[in-house]
């Protein structure tokens, strides 16, 4: 953490807002609330180095990095406090065989501060990190009542497996259709992997909560998607 801290304005029809719950113009705590669409919501820093400015390392966030010779990488760019559940779900998919990467909001208020959002992230060790595999899956939260997963990205062959395979698990999950869930961008960071393009997952606060509270349901959640990257990287 160093220099001067630089903010975005928030735009006048955003409210702050630190309840659980709020309507389609406020933030809370975590930020999953309002992914409607890429950059839907201003973000406090446009990427990383603003925020090393204004935010200390294991004091407001921490890096998490646990590389495996594996060629596949499970993210979580916005874990921690930022979408509640993201980092303990992208940890039990990579397991002992995928590496591991996580950034995690560890303040104790104000986490959504922390949201870099996904064409913009760029934190360092995770563009070297990620650069060096071919398989990229991004866990990410999105705000709802239903149990349901939205999977996005530019690699469609996995990202159609992986919403096979939860289907078949039971899972409510279909194709991501709104802009800030679909991952098309080049520039988003599960895009940018050696191939130039993975998978992103927008998992619903309701489902989230199911997997924080059954063990059954993590581990089949987590051993289908598992299975749908073993699958196709295959084919790679």
């Amino acid at each position: 953490m160093s220099g001067a801290c630089l903010f975005y304005a928030l735009p006048k029809h955003v409210v702050i807002n630190n309840s659980t719950k709020c309507g389609p113009n406020c933030i809370t705590n975590s930020v999953e609330c309002d992914k409607f669409s890429e950059g839907y919501l201003a973000d406090r820093y446009k990427n990383f180095a603003e925020l090393n400015k204004c935010e200390e390392e294991n004091v407001d966030y921490r890096i998490h990095v646990r590389e495996r010779y594996a060629n596949i990488c499970i993210i979580a760019p916005h874990g921690g406090k930022i979408e509640p559940m993201t980092s303990e779900i992208a940890n039990k998919i990579a397991a002992d065989e995928f590496t591991l990467y996580s950034f995690e909001g560890i303040k104790n208020h104000s986490n959504s501060d922390l949201h870099i959002t996904s064409m913009n992230f760029d934190e360092p060790s995770a563009l070297t990190i990620i650069s060096r595999h071919s398989i990229v899956v991004a866990i990410h939260g999105l705000r709802g009542e239903q149990e349901i997963v939205e999977v996005g990205g530019l690699d469609t062959k996995l990202r159609d497996e992986i919403i096979s395979n939860l289907i078949s698990s039971e899972f409510n999950c279909q194709n991501a259709k709104a802009k800030g869930c679909a991952g098309v961008s080049m520039d988003n960071i599960c895009n940018r992997g050696n191939r130039g393009k993975g998978v992103q997952l927008e998992i619903s606060r309701a489902l989230r909560n199911l997997l924080d509270s059954d063990d059954v349901s993590m581990n089949t959640f987590s051993a289908s998607i598992r299975q749908s990257i073993i699958n196709c990287e295959a084919y790679n």
